[in-house]
């Protein structure tokens, strides 16, 4: 690419070829949302479990808040583990706590990172 060309980027901050990366980890990676599952760990109803997210607090030693969860493969979970996000194991599952809420996983900041860190 010459210095005169410009990337173009779609509504997300992502090129086309990065857009269509980031809808394969979503289609593809991510299972299913898992809130009850996790809850049901976090009461203590599932006998002989324990939960324990990585990356729990942000650069100021803040708690983040957690508002969904998802089960993901292993390969998401290790880049989303090494990008800061939570992660945990419950019953052989990869636990993704996500933080925000309110808004598609097209434009979840963490998905978005990895997927810049992989292009």
């Amino acid at each position: 690419m010459n210095n005169t060309e410009q990337i173009k980027l779609n509504q997300n901050g992502l090129t086309d070829e990065q857009n269509q990366f980031l809808k394969r980890i979503i289609n593809d990676e991510i299972w299913t949302f898992a809130n009850q599952l996790v809850n049901k760990a976090f009461e203590g109803g599932i006998e002989g479990e324990y939960l324990e997210f990585e990356n729990t607090t942000d650069k100021d030693g803040e708690y983040k808040p957690q508002s969904q969860y998802f089960i993901v493969s292993s390969w998401l979970a290790e880049h989303l583990s090494n990008n800061g996000s939570m992660v945990a194991e419950l019953l052989d599952f990869h636990i993704w706590a996500r933080i925000g809420y309110g808004f598609s996983l097209e434009d979840e900041p963490d998905l978005k990172d990895i997927v810049k860190s992989l292009s």
